[in-house]
């Protein structure tokens, strides 16, 4: 074998090894990364509505079947949460979410979109049924868009007067006190 012969070889392993280890990584650490931009090692805003501005409307139907009308929420504040079906941190998040609904039982909604195939998102509306509206939507559904959301978990606070309070991709982005 030619020294030209061996280093090609060479070159070929250690290319396949790189490629089985990043593979690897990606399978083994989604739930701990953050979404960011390809080589920014910046993670990216969760998009949404900004602060203040008023929530856009939501109409659609429940995973039951009954019509969601964000205006008869009025006088009440809710939480949507924008999970995907694909997404291992969305599961990863549910406790969060949970808990984070537990600190303001009562007066706080909560409102689960669940983008994707329903298939896959049906373990996710079988925990939060108890505690959340669940709606399913596909991917650029009219819910998401309205809401600009650009990455999952998404969160949006809404205020008793329809006012968006705050947005983020984790419920510790929100306040943690009680929204009015």
């Amino acid at each position: 074998m030619t020294v030209t012969a061996v280093l090609t070889a060479y070159a070929a392993l250690v290319a396949s090894l790189a490629l089985a280890i990043s593979l690897l990584a990606l399978r083994v650490l989604p739930d701990q990364a953050p979404l960011s931009r390809p080589g920014a090692g910046v993670p990216l805003p969760a998009g949404g509505p900004d602060p203040g501005s008023p929530a856009p409307p939501i109409l659609a139907r429940t995973s039951t079947g009954q019509p969601l009308d964000s205006a008869e929420l009025a006088g009440r504040p809710y939480l949507v949460a924008f999970l995907s079906s694909s997404c291992p941190g969305c599961r990863t998040s549910l406790p969060s979410l949970a808990g984070y609904v537990g600190l303001h039982p009562g007066p706080l909604r909560l409102i689960v979109v669940i983008v994707g195939d329903p298939r896959r998102g049906a373990d996710i509306e079988r925990l939060l049924a108890p505690i959340a509206t669940v709606v399913f939507e596909p991917v650029g559904g009219p819910i998401a868009a309205a809401y600009r959301i650009t990455g999952f978990p998404s969160y949006v606070l809404v205020s008793a007067d329809s006012a968006v309070l705050a947005t983020g991709g984790s419920v510790l982005d929100l306040p943690q006190s009680q929204p009015q």
